[in-house]
């Protein structure tokens, strides 16, 4: 039962991981995609600034900002999901060489 238990919570652990990374891969390009409109659109508006036009461009860019910031986070969650397959790992091994 034990076994099944670990067998679940490893095929969990791989959804999770899948899941996470199509989730930042998928914020990369949607930041990418954002950062190039707003660079776009400043190009445009090069020689028509206005503060009006510069507070919301800033504004923008505080969104990419905290998009990334998300993106930090995301890439903490894998650190710890990395640890645990690791710990898994290790107590992986332990049984493995008790059973020896």
């Amino acid at each position: 039962m034990a076994l099944q238990d670990e067998s679940l919570g490893i095929d969990q652990l791989s959804v999770d991981y899948d899941y996470l990374v199509y989730r930042i891969s998928d914020r990369v390009k949607s930041l990418e995609l954002e950062a190039t409109r707003l660079v776009q659109r400043q190009n445009e508006l090069v020689g028509q600034v206005s503060e009006r036009v510069i507070d919301e461009n800033i504004e923008r860019f505080r969104g990419v900002l905290r998009g990334l910031d998300e993106l930090e986070e995301y890439f903490a969650m894998m650190e710890q999901i990395g640890m645990i397959t690791d710990s898994f790992k290790e107590r992986l091994d332990s049984a493995m060489a008790a059973l020896k």
